[in-house]
């Protein structure tokens, strides 16, 4: 079942970043923080957005979202108007640190990770199911990345508890992390996990010299 599914991690070589800049579009851990601050007042922006899709009345008056916002600007000492957020614009401005971590999907994915239940980007991708097709996590600082959804289902041996760095447990949730150049079968201790497409992980091995 979908939930059992693991993620799958791997080292970051020249040939996977490229793959990653190249096919999907990256959301910086800096921005991601930032829309996170604005949902207060982005929340609202949104039920606004899904009432107009279907012909409703938005539920919240324009009146009250310019209050909320100007008290959210004024904690955060912004300058944000709804004009921005509703053409989720705000990203533009800002520049992300290259030691960064930054979420890679697709454009239509972006906005049920951005705007999703948590705080945390590997969750929102989890949780949002099938609306989202990939969710690759790219760690410069630690050089891996991290698989959390794919179209590409693999059988890969688990990384051991201690193995995994303490931020990692933290946003994996109940999620088996495996290794994914590690291919085994569920009978020598495998588990089913996202991983990267085949080609890929062979521009890997290629790039590792294996």
């Amino acid at each position: 079942m979908e939930e059992e599914l693991g993620v799958a991690a791997y080292p970051v070589t020249p040939g996977v970043r490229d793959w990653l800049i190249h096919n999907l579009l990256a959301i910086e851990g800096d921005v991601f923080a930032l829309w996170r601050r604005l949902m207060p007042v982005m929340s609202k922006v949104i039920e606004n957005d899904q009432a107009e899709a279907v012909g409703e009345e938005p539920p919240v008056p324009e009146w009250v979202l310019m209050a909320h916002l100007r008290e959210l600007n004024d904690a955060l000492g912004t300058n944000y108007t709804l004009v921005e957020l509703r053409s989720r614009s705000i990203c533009t401005y800002n520049m992300a640190d290259a030691r960064d971590w930054g979420m890679y999907t697709r454009e239509e994915d972006q906005e049920p990770v951005i705007f999703g239940p948590t705080s945390e980007v590997g969750s929102n991708v989890l949780l949002a199911g099938e609306e989202v097709e990939w969710g690759v996590l790219w760690e410069p600082r630690n050089e891996v990345i991290l698989v959390y959804r794919s179209p590409h289902l693999g059988c890969r041996l688990p990384i051991e508890d201690e193995d995994i760095p303490g931020e990692y447990q933290r946003v994996e949730q109940d999620r088996i992390l495996s290794a994914g150049l590690l291919r085994s079968d569920e009978r020598h201790g495998g588990v089913q996990c996202y991983v990267l497409p085949p080609e890929i992980e062979g521009v890997i091995l290629q790039d590792r010299g294996e």
